[in-house]
Protein backbone atom coordinates (compact mmCIF):
# COMPACT_ATOMS: atom_id res chain seq x y z
CA UNK A 1 0.00 0.00 0.00
CA UNK A 2 2.85 2.40 0.82
CA UNK A 3 4.31 1.81 -2.64
CA UNK A 4 0.98 2.66 -4.22
CA UNK A 5 0.62 5.82 -2.13
CA UNK A 6 4.15 6.90 -3.08
CA UNK A 7 3.42 6.23 -6.73
CA UNK A 8 0.21 8.27 -6.50
CA UNK A 9 2.19 11.19 -5.06
CA UNK A 10 4.64 10.97 -7.97
CA UNK A 11 1.75 10.88 -10.40
CA UNK A 12 0.24 14.01 -8.85
CA UNK A 13 3.55 15.81 -9.05
CA UNK A 14 3.99 14.83 -12.66
CA UNK A 15 0.45 15.61 -13.83
CA UNK A 16 1.00 18.98 -15.46
CA UNK A 17 -1.94 19.28 -17.82
CA UNK A 18 -4.98 17.08 -18.54
CA UNK A 19 -8.43 17.22 -20.11
CA UNK A 20 -11.20 15.69 -18.02
CA UNK A 21 -12.44 14.13 -21.25
CA UNK A 22 -9.95 12.21 -23.39
CA UNK A 23 -11.66 13.05 -26.67
CA UNK A 24 -9.18 11.80 -29.22
CA UNK A 25 -9.15 8.28 -30.54
CA UNK A 26 -5.66 7.91 -31.91
CA UNK A 27 -2.37 9.72 -31.78
CA UNK A 28 -2.81 10.99 -35.34
CA UNK A 29 -6.18 12.50 -34.47
CA UNK A 30 -6.67 15.43 -32.12
CA UNK A 31 -10.35 14.99 -31.34
CA UNK A 32 -13.31 13.01 -32.62
CA UNK A 33 -15.82 15.82 -33.25
CA UNK A 34 -19.50 15.70 -32.39
CA UNK A 35 -19.31 12.70 -30.06
CA UNK A 36 -20.64 14.22 -26.89
CA UNK A 37 -18.20 13.74 -23.99
CA UNK A 38 -18.93 12.19 -20.63
CA UNK A 39 -20.55 14.55 -18.17
CA UNK A 40 -19.16 15.67 -14.84
CA UNK A 41 -20.93 12.70 -13.19
CA UNK A 42 -19.33 10.07 -15.35
CA UNK A 43 -16.81 7.59 -14.03
CA UNK A 44 -15.24 6.88 -17.41
CA UNK A 45 -13.56 10.25 -17.74
CA UNK A 46 -10.32 8.54 -18.74
CA UNK A 47 -11.78 6.25 -21.41
CA UNK A 48 -10.40 6.65 -24.94
CA UNK A 49 -13.05 7.30 -27.58
CA UNK A 50 -13.17 4.59 -30.21
CA UNK A 51 -16.17 5.73 -32.21
CA UNK A 52 -17.45 4.37 -35.56
CA UNK A 53 -17.11 7.78 -37.16
CA UNK A 54 -13.61 8.26 -35.82
CA UNK A 55 -10.12 8.09 -37.42
CA UNK A 56 -9.49 6.59 -40.84
CA UNK A 57 -7.68 3.27 -40.92
CA UNK A 58 -4.01 3.07 -41.75
CA UNK A 59 -3.21 2.04 -45.30
CA UNK A 60 -3.71 -1.69 -45.74
CA UNK A 61 -4.96 -2.24 -42.18
CA UNK A 62 -8.59 -3.31 -41.72
CA UNK A 63 -8.32 -4.78 -38.21
CA UNK A 64 -6.77 -2.88 -35.29
CA UNK A 65 -6.82 -4.36 -31.76
CA UNK A 66 -5.96 -2.19 -28.77
CA UNK A 67 -5.73 -2.40 -24.99
CA UNK A 68 -5.27 0.01 -22.10
CA UNK A 69 -4.41 -0.75 -18.47
CA UNK A 70 -4.93 1.83 -15.76
CA UNK A 71 -4.49 2.19 -12.02
CA UNK A 72 -6.59 4.81 -10.23
CA UNK A 73 -7.10 6.03 -6.68
CA UNK A 74 -10.59 7.42 -5.95
CA UNK A 75 -11.04 9.10 -2.55
CA UNK A 76 -14.86 8.89 -2.55
CA UNK A 77 -16.04 5.86 -4.49
CA UNK A 78 -19.63 6.11 -3.20
CA UNK A 79 -19.86 9.89 -3.80
CA UNK A 80 -21.19 10.55 -0.29
CA UNK A 81 -21.25 13.86 1.53
CA UNK A 82 -19.78 12.44 4.75
CA UNK A 83 -17.72 9.37 5.59
CA UNK A 84 -15.82 9.31 2.34
CA UNK A 85 -14.33 5.92 1.46
CA UNK A 86 -11.44 5.61 -0.96
CA UNK A 87 -10.15 2.67 -2.95
CA UNK A 88 -7.69 1.63 -5.63
CA UNK A 89 -9.27 0.63 -8.94
CA UNK A 90 -7.57 -1.38 -11.67
CA UNK A 91 -9.11 -0.91 -15.12
CA UNK A 92 -8.43 -3.09 -18.16
CA UNK A 93 -9.87 -2.00 -21.53
CA UNK A 94 -9.30 -4.36 -24.47
CA UNK A 95 -11.00 -3.84 -27.81
CA UNK A 96 -10.68 -3.74 -31.56
CA UNK A 97 -11.68 -1.74 -34.65
CA UNK A 98 -12.68 -3.26 -37.99
CA UNK A 99 -12.77 -0.84 -40.92
CA UNK A 100 -13.33 -1.09 -44.64
CA UNK A 101 -13.20 1.79 -47.07
CA UNK A 102 -11.32 5.06 -46.74
CA UNK A 103 -12.01 8.78 -46.94
CA UNK A 104 -11.75 8.63 -50.76
CA UNK A 105 -13.99 5.57 -51.17
CA UNK A 106 -17.76 5.81 -51.50
CA UNK A 107 -18.78 2.92 -49.28
CA UNK A 108 -17.60 2.36 -45.70
CA UNK A 109 -18.18 -0.03 -42.84
CA UNK A 110 -16.77 0.36 -39.34
CA UNK A 111 -17.23 -1.85 -36.29
CA UNK A 112 -15.57 -1.31 -32.94
CA UNK A 113 -15.80 -3.04 -29.59
CA UNK A 114 -14.55 -1.91 -26.19
CA UNK A 115 -14.61 -3.85 -22.92
CA UNK A 116 -14.23 -1.90 -19.68
CA UNK A 117 -13.28 -4.08 -16.69
CA UNK A 118 -13.01 -2.36 -13.29
CA UNK A 119 -11.58 -4.17 -10.24
CA UNK A 120 -11.70 -2.58 -6.77
CA UNK A 121 -8.94 -3.50 -4.31
CA UNK A 122 -11.05 -3.43 -1.10
CA UNK A 123 -14.68 -3.05 -2.22
CA UNK A 124 -15.07 -6.09 -4.45
CA UNK A 125 -18.84 -5.62 -4.55
CA UNK A 126 -18.21 -2.56 -6.76
CA UNK A 127 -16.41 -4.58 -9.45
CA UNK A 128 -18.07 -4.12 -12.82
CA UNK A 129 -17.72 -5.07 -16.48
CA UNK A 130 -18.95 -2.80 -19.26
CA UNK A 131 -19.24 -3.45 -22.99
CA UNK A 132 -19.65 -1.06 -25.90
CA UNK A 133 -20.26 -2.18 -29.49
CA UNK A 134 -20.55 0.40 -32.27
CA UNK A 135 -21.20 -0.15 -35.97
CA UNK A 136 -21.58 2.25 -38.89
CA UNK A 137 -22.38 1.62 -42.56
CA UNK A 138 -22.31 4.20 -45.34
CA UNK A 139 -23.38 3.62 -48.94
CA UNK A 140 -22.75 6.59 -51.22
CA UNK A 141 -24.52 6.68 -54.60
CA UNK A 142 -23.32 10.16 -55.60
CA UNK A 143 -26.55 12.12 -55.22
CA UNK A 144 -27.96 9.82 -52.52
CA UNK A 145 -26.22 8.55 -49.39
CA UNK A 146 -27.46 5.91 -46.95
CA UNK A 147 -26.12 5.80 -43.38
CA UNK A 148 -26.88 3.41 -40.53
CA UNK A 149 -25.28 3.82 -37.09
CA UNK A 150 -25.81 1.52 -34.11
CA UNK A 151 -24.39 2.12 -30.63
CA UNK A 152 -24.94 -0.62 -28.04
CA UNK A 153 -23.87 -0.17 -24.43
CA UNK A 154 -24.15 -2.84 -21.68
CA UNK A 155 -22.80 -1.31 -18.51
CA UNK A 156 -22.94 -0.58 -14.79
CA UNK A 157 -22.52 3.09 -13.98
CA UNK A 158 -24.05 6.03 -12.16
CA UNK A 159 -27.69 6.08 -13.19
CA UNK A 160 -28.21 9.82 -13.26
CA UNK A 161 -27.24 13.17 -11.84
CA UNK A 162 -29.56 12.85 -8.84
CA UNK A 163 -28.47 9.31 -7.92
CA UNK A 164 -24.98 8.02 -7.18
CA UNK A 165 -25.81 4.30 -6.99
CA UNK A 166 -24.15 1.94 -9.46
CA UNK A 167 -27.04 0.49 -11.49
CA UNK A 168 -26.82 -2.10 -14.28
CA UNK A 169 -28.19 -0.70 -17.53
CA UNK A 170 -28.49 -1.49 -21.23
CA UNK A 171 -28.72 1.20 -23.90
CA UNK A 172 -29.20 0.79 -27.63
CA UNK A 173 -29.22 3.56 -30.22
CA UNK A 174 -30.08 2.97 -33.89
CA UNK A 175 -30.01 5.75 -36.47
CA UNK A 176 -30.74 5.02 -40.15
CA UNK A 177 -30.87 8.02 -42.50
CA UNK A 178 -30.91 8.96 -46.17
CA UNK A 179 -29.33 12.14 -47.54
CA UNK A 180 -30.13 13.73 -50.90
CA UNK A 181 -27.40 15.93 -52.37
CA UNK A 182 -29.12 18.70 -54.34
CA UNK A 183 -26.41 21.04 -55.60
CA UNK A 184 -25.92 23.48 -52.70
CA UNK A 185 -28.59 21.90 -50.52
CA UNK A 186 -28.42 18.56 -48.68
CA UNK A 187 -31.66 17.07 -47.39
CA UNK A 188 -31.50 14.44 -44.65
CA UNK A 189 -34.42 12.30 -43.52
CA UNK A 190 -33.67 10.14 -40.50
CA UNK A 191 -35.19 7.99 -37.79
CA UNK A 192 -33.74 7.55 -34.30
CA UNK A 193 -34.57 4.72 -31.93
CA UNK A 194 -33.22 4.77 -28.38
CA UNK A 195 -33.79 2.05 -25.81
CA UNK A 196 -33.06 2.28 -22.08
CA UNK A 197 -33.27 -0.84 -19.90
CA UNK A 198 -32.46 -0.76 -16.17
CA UNK A 199 -31.46 -4.21 -14.92
CA UNK A 200 -32.49 -3.48 -11.32
CA UNK A 201 -35.72 -3.67 -9.31
CA UNK A 202 -34.40 -1.48 -6.48
CA UNK A 203 -37.00 0.96 -5.09
CA UNK A 204 -36.28 4.61 -5.93
CA UNK A 205 -39.22 6.49 -4.38
CA UNK A 206 -42.62 7.50 -5.69
CA UNK A 207 -44.22 9.40 -8.55
CA UNK A 208 -47.87 10.46 -8.66
CA UNK A 209 -48.55 8.38 -5.53
CA UNK A 210 -47.04 5.15 -6.91
CA UNK A 211 -43.89 3.46 -5.64
CA UNK A 212 -41.24 3.22 -8.35
CA UNK A 213 -38.28 0.94 -9.04
CA UNK A 214 -35.53 1.47 -11.59
CA UNK A 215 -37.41 -0.81 -13.97
CA UNK A 216 -40.13 1.85 -14.15
CA UNK A 217 -37.57 4.05 -15.94
CA UNK A 218 -37.29 1.55 -18.83
CA UNK A 219 -38.27 3.35 -22.00
CA UNK A 220 -38.31 3.45 -25.78
CA UNK A 221 -37.78 6.69 -27.65
CA UNK A 222 -38.73 7.20 -31.30
CA UNK A 223 -37.62 10.31 -33.14
CA UNK A 224 -38.03 11.45 -36.73
CA UNK A 225 -35.68 14.07 -38.17
CA UNK A 226 -35.72 16.32 -41.22
CA UNK A 227 -32.61 18.42 -41.71
CA UNK A 228 -31.49 20.72 -44.50
CA UNK A 229 -27.87 21.79 -44.91
CA UNK A 230 -27.43 24.77 -47.21
CA UNK A 231 -23.82 25.25 -48.29
CA UNK A 232 -22.92 28.82 -47.47
CA UNK A 233 -19.24 28.15 -48.33
CA UNK A 234 -17.52 25.10 -49.82
CA UNK A 235 -16.84 23.58 -46.37
CA UNK A 236 -19.59 25.12 -44.21
CA UNK A 237 -23.36 24.61 -44.20
CA UNK A 238 -26.29 26.34 -42.55
CA UNK A 239 -28.42 23.77 -40.71
CA UNK A 240 -32.18 23.78 -40.19
CA UNK A 241 -33.49 20.81 -38.21
CA UNK A 242 -36.93 19.65 -37.19
CA UNK A 243 -37.39 16.71 -34.79
CA UNK A 244 -40.51 15.01 -33.56
CA UNK A 245 -40.07 12.48 -30.77
CA UNK A 246 -42.12 10.25 -28.53
CA UNK A 247 -40.92 8.71 -25.24
CA UNK A 248 -42.79 5.63 -23.98
CA UNK A 249 -42.13 4.05 -20.58
CA UNK A 250 -42.60 0.29 -20.38
CA UNK A 251 -44.57 0.08 -17.11
CA UNK A 252 -46.61 3.27 -17.51
CA UNK A 253 -45.78 4.59 -14.03
CA UNK A 254 -43.60 7.38 -15.38
CA UNK A 255 -45.11 10.04 -17.64
CA UNK A 256 -44.76 9.47 -21.38
CA UNK A 257 -44.10 12.54 -23.50
CA UNK A 258 -44.06 14.03 -27.00
CA UNK A 259 -41.56 16.67 -28.06
CA UNK A 260 -40.83 18.98 -31.00
CA UNK A 261 -37.41 20.51 -31.70
CA UNK A 262 -36.81 23.46 -34.04
CA UNK A 263 -33.06 24.09 -34.47
CA UNK A 264 -30.71 26.16 -36.63
CA UNK A 265 -26.93 26.08 -36.70
CA UNK A 266 -23.67 25.61 -38.59
CA UNK A 267 -21.64 22.55 -39.55
CA UNK A 268 -18.26 22.26 -41.20
CA UNK A 269 -15.07 24.33 -41.33
CA UNK A 270 -15.89 28.06 -41.22
CA UNK A 271 -12.17 28.83 -41.28
CA UNK A 272 -8.91 27.02 -41.89
CA UNK A 273 -8.47 26.56 -38.14
CA UNK A 274 -12.08 25.88 -37.08
CA UNK A 275 -14.15 22.69 -37.25
CA UNK A 276 -17.49 22.22 -35.59
CA UNK A 277 -21.19 21.81 -35.41
CA UNK A 278 -23.53 23.87 -33.28
CA UNK A 279 -27.33 24.04 -33.22
CA UNK A 280 -29.66 26.14 -31.11
CA UNK A 281 -33.44 26.28 -31.06
CA UNK A 282 -36.59 25.62 -29.09
CA UNK A 283 -38.17 22.47 -27.64
CA UNK A 284 -41.74 21.90 -26.52
CA UNK A 285 -42.22 18.68 -24.58
CA UNK A 286 -45.66 17.65 -23.31
CA UNK A 287 -45.93 15.10 -20.49
CA UNK A 288 -48.97 12.92 -19.75
CA UNK A 289 -50.69 13.68 -16.43
CA UNK A 290 -47.92 16.04 -15.35
CA UNK A 291 -48.42 19.75 -14.97
CA UNK A 292 -44.92 21.08 -15.64
CA UNK A 293 -44.33 20.66 -19.36
CA UNK A 294 -41.00 21.75 -20.83
CA UNK A 295 -40.88 24.73 -23.19
CA UNK A 296 -37.48 26.30 -23.51
CA UNK A 297 -34.30 26.86 -25.52
CA UNK A 298 -32.18 23.78 -26.29
CA UNK A 299 -28.80 23.45 -28.01
CA UNK A 300 -25.97 21.04 -28.71
CA UNK A 301 -22.60 21.14 -30.41
CA UNK A 302 -18.84 20.77 -30.43
CA UNK A 303 -16.27 23.24 -31.69
CA UNK A 304 -12.56 22.64 -32.33
CA UNK A 305 -10.11 25.48 -32.79
CA UNK A 306 -6.60 24.77 -34.03
CA UNK A 307 -4.49 27.70 -32.88
CA UNK A 308 -1.26 26.18 -34.17
CA UNK A 309 0.23 22.80 -35.03
CA UNK A 310 0.66 22.22 -31.28
CA UNK A 311 -2.34 23.91 -29.65
CA UNK A 312 -5.96 22.78 -29.87
CA UNK A 313 -9.11 23.81 -28.03
CA UNK A 314 -12.36 21.84 -27.96
CA UNK A 315 -15.64 23.33 -26.66
CA UNK A 316 -18.78 21.26 -26.01
CA UNK A 317 -22.33 22.46 -25.30
CA UNK A 318 -25.60 20.70 -24.58
CA UNK A 319 -28.98 21.62 -23.12
CA UNK A 320 -31.80 19.08 -23.02
CA UNK A 321 -34.11 17.10 -20.71
CA UNK A 322 -33.64 13.77 -18.91
CA UNK A 323 -35.82 11.39 -16.91
CA UNK A 324 -35.44 11.71 -13.16
CA UNK A 325 -36.04 9.64 -10.03
CA UNK A 326 -36.35 12.66 -7.74
CA UNK A 327 -39.56 13.25 -5.75
CA UNK A 328 -42.55 13.62 -8.08
CA UNK A 329 -40.55 15.17 -10.93
CA UNK A 330 -41.02 13.74 -14.41
CA UNK A 331 -37.76 15.21 -15.74
CA UNK A 332 -34.96 17.66 -15.11
CA UNK A 333 -33.40 20.11 -17.54
CA UNK A 334 -29.64 19.93 -17.89
CA UNK A 335 -27.25 22.52 -19.33
CA UNK A 336 -23.65 21.47 -19.94
CA UNK A 337 -20.56 23.36 -21.10
CA UNK A 338 -17.05 21.98 -21.30
CA UNK A 339 -13.64 23.07 -22.54
CA UNK A 340 -10.53 21.00 -23.23
CA UNK A 341 -7.16 22.39 -24.23
CA UNK A 342 -4.31 20.29 -25.59
CA UNK A 343 -0.71 21.35 -26.10
CA UNK A 344 2.02 19.25 -27.71
CA UNK A 345 5.30 20.08 -25.98
CA UNK A 346 7.24 17.82 -28.34
CA UNK A 347 6.37 15.17 -30.91
CA UNK A 348 6.12 12.67 -28.03
CA UNK A 349 5.05 14.71 -24.97
CA UNK A 350 1.63 16.36 -24.75
CA UNK A 351 -0.54 17.83 -22.00
CA UNK A 352 -4.20 18.62 -21.46
CA UNK A 353 -6.24 20.95 -19.28
CA UNK A 354 -10.03 20.63 -18.96
CA UNK A 355 -12.98 22.10 -17.11
CA UNK A 356 -16.73 21.53 -17.31
CA UNK A 357 -19.84 22.94 -15.68
CA UNK A 358 -23.30 21.42 -15.62
CA UNK A 359 -26.45 22.75 -13.98
CA UNK A 360 -29.56 20.59 -13.45
CA UNK A 361 -32.93 22.15 -12.60
CA UNK A 362 -36.09 20.33 -11.47
CA UNK A 363 -39.55 21.77 -12.20
CA UNK A 364 -41.62 20.41 -9.27
CA UNK A 365 -41.19 21.71 -5.73
CA UNK A 366 -39.98 19.30 -3.03
CA UNK A 367 -39.49 19.26 0.76
CA UNK A 368 -36.14 18.00 2.06
CA UNK A 369 -33.28 19.04 4.38
CA UNK A 370 -35.54 21.45 6.31
CA UNK A 371 -36.44 23.21 3.07
CA UNK A 372 -40.12 23.35 2.16
CA UNK A 373 -41.56 23.63 -1.35
CA UNK A 374 -38.22 24.30 -3.07
CA UNK A 375 -37.24 23.41 -6.63
CA UNK A 376 -34.04 21.39 -6.62
CA UNK A 377 -30.97 22.80 -8.39
CA UNK A 378 -27.59 21.07 -8.69
CA UNK A 379 -24.33 22.67 -9.83
CA UNK A 380 -21.70 20.18 -11.00
CA UNK A 381 -18.09 21.18 -11.57
CA UNK A 382 -15.26 19.10 -12.98
CA UNK A 383 -11.67 20.01 -13.70
CA UNK A 384 -8.54 18.04 -14.45
CA UNK A 385 -4.91 18.14 -15.52
CA UNK A 386 -2.63 15.52 -17.02
CA UNK A 387 0.26 14.66 -19.26
CA UNK A 388 0.90 11.91 -21.81
CA UNK A 389 4.00 10.48 -23.44
CA UNK A 390 4.16 8.50 -26.70
CA UNK A 391 6.83 5.85 -26.43
CA UNK A 392 6.11 4.91 -30.03
CA UNK A 393 3.38 5.37 -32.63
CA UNK A 394 1.30 2.68 -30.92
CA UNK A 395 2.19 2.93 -27.21
CA UNK A 396 1.18 5.87 -24.96
CA UNK A 397 1.52 6.47 -21.21
CA UNK A 398 -0.43 9.14 -19.32
CA UNK A 399 -0.85 10.57 -15.83
CA UNK A 400 -4.05 12.33 -14.78
CA UNK A 401 -5.84 14.06 -11.92
CA UNK A 402 -9.52 15.05 -11.74
CA UNK A 403 -11.60 16.95 -9.19
CA UNK A 404 -15.42 16.79 -9.14
CA UNK A 405 -17.91 18.76 -7.06
CA UNK A 406 -21.69 18.66 -6.81
CA UNK A 407 -23.30 21.57 -4.96
CA UNK A 408 -27.06 21.17 -4.48
CA UNK A 409 -29.53 23.40 -2.68
CA UNK A 410 -30.55 20.13 -0.95
CA UNK A 411 -27.30 19.43 0.88
CA UNK A 412 -28.03 15.69 1.06
CA UNK A 413 -26.82 15.46 -2.53
CA UNK A 414 -23.51 17.34 -2.09
CA UNK A 415 -20.18 15.58 -2.60
CA UNK A 416 -16.52 16.19 -3.44
CA UNK A 417 -14.33 13.73 -5.27
CA UNK A 418 -10.65 13.49 -6.22
CA UNK A 419 -9.28 10.91 -8.63
CA UNK A 420 -5.73 10.29 -9.72
CA UNK A 421 -4.66 7.72 -12.29
CA UNK A 422 -1.87 6.49 -14.54
CA UNK A 423 -2.17 4.16 -17.48
CA UNK A 424 -0.68 2.62 -20.57
CA UNK A 425 -2.52 2.00 -23.85
CA UNK A 426 -1.44 0.49 -27.11
CA UNK A 427 -2.55 -0.28 -30.68
CA UNK A 428 -1.40 -3.31 -32.60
Amino acid sequence: MMKKILLAVLVAAGSIIFANHLAYAAEEEIFTPFYFPYTAESENWFQPFYHPLGPEKEKGQWFKPFISVREEYDDNIFLTRYGNEGDWITTIQPGFIIQTGSAKQKHKFILDYLADINLFADNNGENNNNHTLNTALQINLNKIRFDVVNMFHYFSERSGAEDVGRIDRTQDYIWPSITFNLNKLDLLIGYNYRMEDYRSDTTIGSFKGQTLTYEDLDRDEHEGTIETAWKLWPKTSLLCTFDYGKILHDTGKKSDSDYYDYLVGLRGEPSAKSTGEFRVGFRTQDYEDYGDDFESIVFDGSWIEKFSSRDFLRLDFKRTTYDTIFQDNAYYESTYTGADFRHDFTSKLYGNLGVSYQVNRYPTEATLDNLNDVRRKDDLWSTGVGVGYKFSKDITFDLKYQYRLRDSNFSTYDYRNNRISFGLRGHF
